[in-house]
């Protein structure tokens, strides 16, 4: 099943999904990002917040699909999980592609400063954020994945069809939102994001699964926190 009939509460919360969330997005990163500087409650806060407010839109689509008699299979949620060929060269080409950011953000030591107003004031830099980022991560690989990979992008196939446009745009539309509703961790991430995004969207296109999906999102997010915090470790103490 790569799409489904969509009803008047599907609408409403693609609605506020797709449109909502992202204004909202915009118009706040920029303040989210100064308050939280450097602040760990704040960040604690967020990292909190957030994990609710996905859960609940979550608990609302589940609960909406069951309702309309749809399998969670069907959502991507069937096990066991199956790696198609093409899924799994699409997961070696995102892995490598990942590595080697990872890696040459490890050298960028030396803009660390830089770096630091857009990424640190949200990524944790300590043990103690460390923990509670590590919930939220495992909160966002689950609820961010049946969001923005499952369900966006079968409405999206439901409104646009399966032709390669059509296609393109279930990928593109959810990968563009799901970037810009990350503005808060700064712009550089919110371009990496959407291109993590794309890759995600086309290796669930293969798969119609979340599961090896949910896992990489959650990895990606711990290494994320992880280099922060290590580049924390290594700023000079004034």
């Amino acid at each position: 099943m790569l799409s489904f009939e969509p009803h008047f509460f599907d609408h409403l919360i693609i609605f506020v999904l797709g449109i909502v969330f992202p204004i909202r997005a915009l118009a706040n990163g920029a303040d989210v990002l100064d308050k939280l500087k450097p602040d760990t409650k704040a960040k604690i806060a967020i990292y909190y917040g957030n994990s609710m407010v996905m859960w609940g839109f979550t608990a609302l689509v589940i609960l909406v699909w069951g309702l309309s008699g749809r399998s969670l299979t069907h959502l991507g949620l069937g096990y066991p999980p199956e790696l198609s060929g093409q899924a799994f060269w699409i997961v070696v080409i995102f892995v490598v592609l990942y590595l080697m950011d990872f890696f040459a953000e490890l050298r960028n030591t030396q803009n660390a400063k830089a770096q630091e107003a857009e990424t640190i004031a949200f990524l944790p830099v300590n043990r103690q954020e460390y923990l509670h980022y590590i919930i939220m991560a495992f909160s966002a690989g689950i609820t961010e994945e049946i969001l923005f990979r499952s369900y966006f992008i079968n409405y999206m196939v439901s409104i646009t069809g399966t032709s390669a446009t059509g296609i393109a745009l279930a990928i593109c539309l959810p990968a563009v939102v799901f970037g810009v509703v990350h503005l808060y961790q700064g712009w550089k991430a919110v371009v990496k994001i959407m291109a993590m995004a794309v890759f995600f969207g086309l290796i669930y296109l293969q798969l119609r699964n979340l599961w090896a999906l949910i896992a990489l999102h959650v990895v990606v997010d711990l290494v994320g926190g992880s280099i922060a915090w290590l580049q924390a470790a290594k700023k000079p103490t004034r």
